[in-house]
Order: C-alpha cells, then sequence, then structure tokens
C-alpha cells in the first residue's frame, strides 16, 4: 500500500467519518448507518457504513440518498460510467451498505484497498494518468498561447 493511501486510510479517513457520522454532537444523515440513526449506535460497523457512503459520494461527485443500500442508491451509482461497465465493483460497495452491521466487511481497510483496485482497473484512472493528462492540456494551451 502506498504512504499517501495509508496516511490518508489510517488518519484523515477516521476524522471524516467521525464528524459526517456525529462523533461531535450532530448526525449527517446521508452518511450515517441506519443504527445510528435509530439508536444512536456507533460503532465499528456504523463507521465503516459512512466510509462506503464517502465513497459514494466521491463517486457521484454529491451527497448520496440516506439510508442503506437501496434500488434508488444503486440507480444513481449506475450513472457513474465505471460502475455500469462493471457491475462486481457495485455490489463490492454495496456490502458495506448491509442494512444490518453484522453483514458488513470487517475491517475496513481491505475492502476499502480492493474497491480503490477494482475502480481503477474499471477505467477510472490513476493519479499518474490524471497527472499526465493535465500535463498535456498545459503543454497544448501553451503552444496555442505562442
Amino acid at each position: 500500500m502506498g504512504l499517501v493511501r495509508h496516511y490518508w486510510i489510517t488518519t484523515k479517513l477516521p476524522i471524516a467519518i467521525a464528524i459526517i457520522t456525529g462523533a461531535f454532537g450532530f448526525i449527517h444523515r446521508p452518511y450515517a448507518a441506519p443504527e445510528v440513526i435509530e439508536r444512536g449506535d456507533y460503532t465499528g460497523p456504523s463507521d465503516r457504513f459512512a466510509l462506503a457512503k464517502v465513497a459514494c459520494a466521491v463517486l457521484l461527485g454529491h451527497t448520496p440518498p440516506a439510508g442503506p443500500d437501496s434500488p434508488r442508491l444503486r440507480t444513481k451509482l449506475r450513472a457513474v460510467e465505471v460502475l455500469d461497465r462493471r457491475s462486481e465493483i457495485l455490489d463490492h460497495l454495496m456490502t458495506m451498505l448491509a442494512p444490518f452491521p453484522g453483514n458488513r466487511p470487517a475491517p475496513a481497510t481491505p475492502w476499502l484497498v480492493e474497491l480503490i483496485d477494482m475502480l481503477v482497473k474499471g477505467g477510472l484512472p490513476t493519479r499518474s494518468q490524471i497527472e499526465q493528462i493535465r500535463h498535456e492540456i498545459e503543454n497544448s494551451a501553451a503552444r496555442t498561447a505562442e
């Protein structure tokens, strides 16, 4: 695992999840697990649920619908090109959004690493590919300006 990926997974992500799931006194419903909304039950599985909702938000480009795995959420995610082409990625993502806490994969790190790998293999560009595209665009713009 790359150093940057490890840093974010172990340091920044838990803080973001704590903020959006209500550990600081409020519940942001789209990211909160059903047991948090119903009983205020903050556990490892509820954190893993929030992690999957963060992944949904990143893929969608906006806040995901509230609640666990649902037809509405699946429909929205299928609109993301890489998820439409590779249903196993969507299925993997949905395992962490199981309505019952005991059905969510544990620990979260291998699940997240597998999700990232599946997304990259499914067609999402890697950081180096994005940098290459950016570099090509900048060079093209510089040549046009000359």
